[in-house]
Parts: structure tokens; sequence; C-alpha cells
């Protein structure tokens, strides 16, 4: 029984199903070379980004688009920290496509923040001692720790970045792609 629910929903997702008949894919696979570089801390949500089609794409023996054929679409999320950068696939060939996406993570970089923390821990005591004539040495501490934390927050991550002419992989599922029988 689980195993007729996929093939009853088939008709609602645009697949028309014979009987008997194998089921046919809809989905199609684009690998897209980006023309500019994009970046978590220069782009915003909304910007349009452009590529082109690295390989020819078909669906089963059906050509779907040619290689070099231009693509776009929009940046939809942008974020400093934690870095991400979520690109969105609309268009092929200026026709519309159902949207498609990538995601691109900054790398986490823990190394030097606990060694950042503790230098300003340490230089925040020694000036909290020198200035208070030693009383002040753990209050100073803790400020210089706080100041050490804010500073290495901001830092956590890389940026997000997608360097010019990358390799960027879509899947569009769409009855425009379903093969038809040869």
């Amino acid at each position: 029984m689980i195993q007729l629910i996929p093939f009853l929903l088939l008709p609602f997702l645009g697949v028309a199903v014979e009987p008997g008949q194998p089921v046919q894919p809809c989905v199609a696979a684009f690998l897209v070379r980006t023309t500019n570089s994009l970046s978590s801390q220069s782009t915003q949500p909304g910007s349009p980004w452009q590529g082109f089609l690295e390989t020819e794409t078909r669906v089963g023996s059906r050509l779907v688009a040619p290689r070099g054929a231009a693509v776009s679409g929009l940046i939809v999320e942008s974020t400093p920290s934690p870095a991400r950068l979520r690109l969105e696939l609309n268009s092929l060939a200026g026709q519309p496509l159902p949207p498609a996406f990538h995601e691109q993570i900054g790398q986490r970089k823990d190394r030097g923040a606990k060694r950042k923390m503790t230098g300003w821990a340490i230089t925040g005591a020694l000036v909290g001692g020198i200035l208070s004539g030693g009383k002040g040495a753990a209050a100073g501490a803790a400020a210089g720790a706080a100041v050490g934390a804010a500073r290495s927050a901001g830092r956590a991550y890389e940026a997000a970045e997608i360097p010019a002419e990358s390799l960027l992989s879509f899947t569009v599922n769409s009855p425009r792609f379903c093969q038809s029988p040869d």
C-alpha cells in the first residue's frame, strides 16, 4: 500500500501515467557556471546573478537545454554571521523555471577566538591593576574578556563566497521536463 501512494500522487504532479507504462522522470539537473563572484558580505537579498550551462542538459534522451544557455536567478538569503549565501535559479534561456536552490555556507573560524579573549582579559587585568594600584585587576580582566569576546564574536565565520567561474548544481522538478515516449 505504501508503494502505491507515490504512484497515486503522480497525476497531481503533472505526470501522465498510463496503466502498465513505466513512470518517466520529470527532473533535470543543471550544471551552472557563474559569471561573477558572490559574497555574503557584499550581496543583498533580491540581487540578481547570472551564469550559463556548463554542459547540455538531457532528461533521458531528450535535450532540455544546450551547453552555454544563459541562466539567471536571485540571491534569496545573504547573512554575514553565520555566513550564508542562498541562490535561486529561476530562468533558463529567458524562460521561467520552477525555483531551484543552491546554498553556500562560510567556514567557522574558531582558531584564535579563545586566545584573543584570553589576551584581552590579561591586558584588561594589567591595565586595571596598574590604574588602581592592584585593586582593579579582577574588574579589568572581566572588562578585557568582554571586549575580547565581542571582537571575536563578529568574526566567527569566514564570508560565504562563490568565486566567479564556479560550478553549481541545481535540480529542477517540472512537468516541462517529463520525457515524452520515443
